[in-house]
Formats: C-alpha cells, structure tokens, sequence
C-alpha cells in the first residue's frame, strides 16, 4: 500500500519542530566578557534561557523604591543583554558581525549579522529585522528576553530553524541607526544598504525569506517599494508579526504576506483576507509576544516554499 507522503509530513513535521525548540531552549551563552559582565551584576541565564540573580530568582524591576533607580538598573543591565546576544549570535549560532555598508571605509557605521560566506553559499536566504526602541539586532523584545526567557524573546528559534534547514541568516541591527552612520541614518536606511550589500548581488534562483516585527513590518513594506523589481523576483514569502504599517503592503506581484497580529483567536485563525495578503492571529493580545506565539506557524507556512526532501512522489510538492 502506497502511504500518502503529504498526509504522513503533516503529522511528522510538528514533531521535529518540537524537537528543534527543545534544543534551542539549550542555546546558551558560554564564557565571554559580556556574560561575565552580566554576572558581575548578580544575574546569569539558567539552562531554560531565564534570566536568574544568585538566589535562582527571576530578574525583579522594582528592586528598588526610587523609580528612577530601577529604570536605570533596567537599562543598564539590558545594554549588557544586548551584548551577551551579540555574543550569543558570533560564538554559538557562528553569524559574523560586519559593518555596511561594504564599500566603506568609515569608522562611523552600522553592523549586522549574517551567515558565513553569505554571497557565495547559493543557500536561500532568511532576513529577520526587529521593532522599534531598544532592541537591537537578535532581539524581538528585550521584556521578554529580561523577565521571561531568552529564547522566547530574542530570534535564537528562527536563527536555529534556518540553519537546521540550510538557510542563511541576515539578522539587521535597525535601531543601531544614527545620523552619522554613513547609510544608516535610520531603520529604513540602515535597511537599504544592508538589502544592497546582502541581496541585490543573489541570482533570482535564492529564495529570500522576510520576517519583521512591528515596526520592522514598515521597514520590510520600505525595502519592497524601493525594490519592487528584486522583491518580485527574490522574495518568496513574507511574514510579520503585528506590523504597524500602513496602506497596501502588496505592492509587488505575487508575494505571499502574512501579518500574525495580536487577537483572543487560537493561533492561524483567518481575521482578514486580500489578494495575497492574510491577515491572521498569533494567538496571543499581547503585541511583544506575537513572535515567539507565530513562530511555529511562521516555520510550517515557509515549508510550503522549500523544496520537497522526496521528488519521486508527485503529490508532494513542498513540505507542509
């Protein structure tokens, strides 16, 4: 009896992407001057990713009764979380931190992180590009990252999911944006040449992979206006978590767009439908969690653009 490859796949693919966060919630930081640092403040990542003090209790805002104290308690200790995920995506996800745009040689300039030999590996391609604020490149929200877990608040289970199917991984740094960073004066610009730098050079046969928070979803509707004629040809599939853009994202044919936005409904409940553009829950109200809420239906749904890992059967044209 011949076994139906596309019904067994759906069952079997919810499975290994179990399996595949089990192992990222294991994705720690190792010894490095930022975790040190971290630990000088009284605080470590356990193994589950939570950010513990030395009495194994969780990171707790109000430690102190002057509200300014606290805020800058916060902020110091999450500039420091910032450069431990920095730490995070060189040594153990093995990205490479490089200054664009390429072609200068100024001091004054932006970073971003991308997989090793980038250009040349003729792997599809995955562009993940935070929200406004504090956040920085590997961060969706730095509440979570402080007050819940590493792994459900930074990009740790998209970076992982990519390279476990052979993807590469350009991971933009928007909000390190200043007016005297040559050609990241702002998130958009910052966008612009690392799209430049990053992806006008691909042959149209590399797939490219979007996934924008927030204000990473105007960022992501910027780059395919200013390049509609790539995007058509480059882009495959978008994905956002609760953007906050306006107007017609579509603006190219063709392009698959979700927006996971935040809603009461279960996970994937269709809420809007327009030509190519869905609008569906992330199954939770609360705006900062909608990428770690999405992210598993964000991994089946790029399935479907992957090819599939058994050509000899017809009736399976993608992994679901």
């Amino acid at each position: 009896m011949k076994i139906n490859l596309l019904s067994l796949s759906i069952l079997i693919i919810p499975c290994l992407i179990l399996v595949f966060l089990e192992k990222c919630v294991r994705i720690l930081p190792q010894k490095a001057p930022m975790a040190d640092k971290l630990k000088k403040e009284g605080f470590h990542f356990s193994e589950e990713g939570i950010l513990l003090n030395e009495n194994k209790e969780r990171f707790n805002y109000n430690k102190y009764s002057d509200r300014s104290k606290n805020q800058e308690r916060y902020e110091r200790i999450g500039n420091i979380v910032t450069e431990v995920i920095y730490e995070m995506l060189e040594q153990q996800l093995k990205l490479e931190k490089i200054f664009i745009p390429f072609q200068s040689n100024s001091s004054s300039r932006s970073f971003v992180f991308h997989s090793p030999d980038f250009l040349t590996s003729g792997k599809n391609k995955m562009i993940l590009i935070n929200g406004s604020g504090v956040v920085r490149a590997g961060q969706w929200s730095r509440r979570i990252i402080m007050n819940d877990s590493i792994n459900q608040g930074s990009m740790i289970p998209y970076i992982e999911w990519a390279r476990q199917n052979d993807i590469d991984v350009l991971v933009l740094n928007t909000n390190e944006s200043r007016q005297c960073y040559k050609g990241s004066e702002t998130p958009v610009t910052h966008a612009i040449t690392a799209f430049k730098d990053h992806i006008s050079p691909l042959p149209d046969n590399i797939k490219i992979f979007i996934v924008a928070h927030s204000y990473g979803g105007v960022v992501a509707q910027k780059l395919a206006q200013k390049f509609s004629g790539q995007f058509s040809k480059k882009v495959v599939a978008i994905a956002l978590t609760d953007s906050v853009h306006f107007g017609n994202f579509a603006v190219t044919a063709n392009i698959p767009i979700r927006n996971y936005v935040s809603s009461s409904e279960v996970l994937d409940t269709l809420l809007h439908e327009q030509d190519n553009y869905e609008v569906l829950s992330s199954g939770t109200r609360e705006h900062p969690w909608t990428s770690d809420f999405a992210k598993l239906s964000i991994f089946a749904w790029f399935y479907d653009f992957l090819p599939s890992t058994d050509d000899s059967d017809d009736q399976t044209q993608h992994m679901p």
